[in-house]
């Protein structure tokens, strides 16, 4: 594994967990306060 598939894949993973955060302003996330939207 290259370290620019590494990085690409844990680009997209941050995203995506990003992206359920927001959508998601129930979610229990530790270390992340209420969501403004």
């Amino acid at each position: 594994m290259t370290p620019e598939q590494w990085l690409r894949d844990y680009a997209f993973l941050a995203l995506r967990v990003n992206r359920r955060m927001t959508e998601n302003p129930g979610g229990t996330v530790s270390g992340s306060g209420p969501t403004p939207r």
